[in-house]
């Protein structure tokens, strides 16, 4: 049976940057076991099947899979996933501004089609779980597993750190750039803390400074062998999630928190996130991540 298809490159303003989704707009009939093949068979680090939505308030049901399983909530999906309903199937007209409410594993996920002269370009994503802190890992443990040097971690600000913000990450700040650059997914060590930690991934990054001269504060690499993928080029999740790191450090009261993340860059696959956190009554109220999505192909997938 034939199910459309659309492919977008996310957290990006061009093609062939950001990370690839792909999308199937109306997933109705399959089953699970199709989807994950379907998956499988793009090999993205995420593809959506958008189903009716269980509760007529909400705007769609959306389950995102990756080449090795089901997962709860990614932050490429859904933003991605909502451009393409906007621009090519599914939704009718849309403007910037319109919020669309997703059903997914980890709750319902808000998320505000963003754009230009009325033109959807991009979304934002509310984050559905904020201070999802679990356990320190060691310096040396958290070395291990990117492939660094232990004098390359930075543990001043903040000891490696466990968040879940539906999904858990490792969170390691490295040094400079040339430690994130040396940085990789060092499969045995990866895998085994990982596994051990119940971890969907591992997210190093640096903060790069205000006088870098392109706007960037902050560069980062994920990593997420676990499920099939070596490295993403742009991880919402897991940005998220480091968003709500830095704003816990934060000691203001009330403040609006911002931050232009680069990912993606040592892959070929230059990626733009817009973190913003909100610090209500000297605590973490929201995260928001936001970026720009292009439409990349458009078909049909053959089910049998």
């Amino acid at each position: 049976m034939p199910y459309k298809f659309v492919t977008l490159d996310v957290f990006t303003d061009e093609m062939f940057g950001g990370n690839p989704l792909a999308v199937l707009p109306d997933a109705r009939g399959l089953t699970d076991e199709q989807m994950q093949s379907i998956a499988r068979e793009f090999n993205y680090s995420e593809t959506t099947f958008v189903l009716p939505a269980e509760d007529e308030n909400n705007t769609r049901k959306v389950r995102i899979f990756t080449p090795m399983s089901e997962i709860p909530f990614a932050g490429h999906p859904n933003v991605g996933t909502a451009v393409a309903l906007a621009r090519v199937d599914g939704l009718g007209a849309c403007a910037p501004g319109q919020r669309l409410l997703f059903e997914e594993g980890a709750g319902v996920v808000s998320v505000f089609l963003r754009g230009r002269n009325g033109e959807v370009e991009a979304a934002e994503f509310i984050a559905p779980v904020i201070n999802g802190f679990d356990q320190e890992v060691a310096v040396e443990d958290a070395a291990k597993a990117l492939g660094v040097k232990p004098d390359q971690v930075v543990s001043k600000h903040h000891a490696p750190q466990v968040m879940s913000l539906g999904i858990r990450f490792l969170y390691v700040e490295l040094t400079d750039l040339e430690a994130l650059r040396a940085s990789e997914a060092a499969q045995g060590p990866v895998t085994r803390i990982s596994a051990t930690l119940g971890l969907d991934g591992v997210c190093a990054y640096v903060r790069v400074g205000e006088d870098n001269g392109n706007g960037t504060d902050l560069r980062v690499r994920v990593y997420a062998p676990v499920h099939g993928v070596m490295e993403d080029p742009a991880t919402g999740s897991a940005n998220a999630g480091l968003a709500n790191i830095l704003a816990s450090l934060n000691d203001e009261k009330d403040a609006t928190l911002k931050w232009n993340v680069a990912q993606g860059i040592e892959m070929g696959r230059p990626s733009r996130l817009r973190l913003t956190a909100e610090r209500r009554d000297g605590k973490v109220a929201e995260i928001r991540v936001a970026g720009g999505a292009v439409v990349a192909c458009r078909g049909q997938i053959d089910v049998p």
